[in-house]
């Protein structure tokens, strides 16, 4: 839907909007018959919410770059720091028994729920590790552990033998993910109840982004701070909290990364999620304006006899 130039639906922020963003970008430099003296790759890649699967087989490919803008909603904000992710399982089994005898079993859903203050005591650890971290100062609350689900059990009348958990930890470039992940196995195999120690298991079947920073006084940064000056939008340089491929391009391909782009994260993933167009034609002049200054511009050929 479009709305008093906004456009709604899913996937309109996060990152349909970016794409508009790349084709403008590039429409803007071929209609001013720019020449860039660099080499410029485009790259639109699948699978970024559940691990990156798309920008590693670029990667693994034998992309390079000097450096790299990935586009994501940052509400035209420069990131050349993003906070890490990992989603942990937690399983307990319990002892079922019928409920008329249920203080001769072990209900699994009672022990996982003895298991949640430990889980938040982390969570205020992580944050207190985590102030000052750079880039990240604003934040108030830079990192979390979120617990998503939980589930377990078989029958009203029975005392549960099992019960699953499953959630995530944010966590800043101070950390590393094997890290965290050794942290949360700690917690369960040194936990003052014997049963949970000896009938848990934890594993990270699912997303694992670690965090990444790259210098914020990087010349790309500072062309891409240059380029949303030009423009008279804000230029803040900091971390964000939101993770994304960029660490892989800093991590795995030693790529110099920076994030940017349109729209706010906090419309992404939303049953209103929307973008404005107006921002995305910013975005747009921002970034064909940064290519331009960091490829460099080959010099126009004048007509014979000029």
């Amino acid at each position: 839907r479009w709305i008093e130039g906004e456009v709604f639906g899913r996937g309109a922020c996060d990152c349909k909007g970016q794409i508009a963003v790349m084709w403008l970008a590039l429409a803007a430099l071929s209609d001013l018959d720019v020449k860039l003296l660099g080499n410029l790759r485009i790259r639109i890649v699948i699978e970024e919410e559940i691990g990156g699967n798309g920008a590693l087989a670029g990667i693994l490919a034998g992309d390079t770059a000097d450096a790299a803008v990935v586009l994501e909603p940052t509400q035209l904000a420069i990131h050349p720091a993003c906070r890490g992710a990992t989603w942990f399982h937690i399983r307990i089994d319990g002892k079922p028994v019928h409920m008329g005898r249920r203080h001769e079993g072990v209900n699994a859903i009672e022990k996982m729920a003895t298991l949640i203050p430990g889980l938040l005591e982390f969570e205020q650890r992580l944050i207190a590790e985590s102030t000052g971290v750079p880039l990240f100062e604003s934040y108030s609350h830079p990192v979390q552990l979120n617990l998503g689900t939980i589930r377990g059990g078989e029958w009203p009348s029975m005392a549960a033998g099992w019960c699953e958990m499953e959630g995530g930890v944010g966590f800043l470039p101070n950390r590393r993910m094997v890290d965290i992940e050794n942290e949360l196995q700690a917690i369960l195999d040194q936990h003052p109840d014997p049963w949970i120690a000896a009938h848990h298991t934890i594993d990270f079947p699912k997303l694992r982004n670690d965090a990444y920073a790259c210098d914020p006084a990087h010349p790309a940064v500072e062309s891409l701070r240059e380029a949303c000056l030009a423009h008279g939008t804000g230029a803040d340089v900091l971390g964000w909290n939101v993770s994304c491929d960029a660490r892989l391009y800093a991590l795995r391909a030693g790529i110099h990364t920076v994030v940017f782009g349109p729209g706010d994260i906090r419309h992404a993933h939303s049953a209103g999620e929307k973008i404005a167009l107006g921002e995305v034609e910013t975005a747009a002049a921002i970034l064909a304006r940064h290519i331009a200054t960091w490829c460099g511009i080959a010099p126009s050929r004048s007509p014979a006899g000029d």
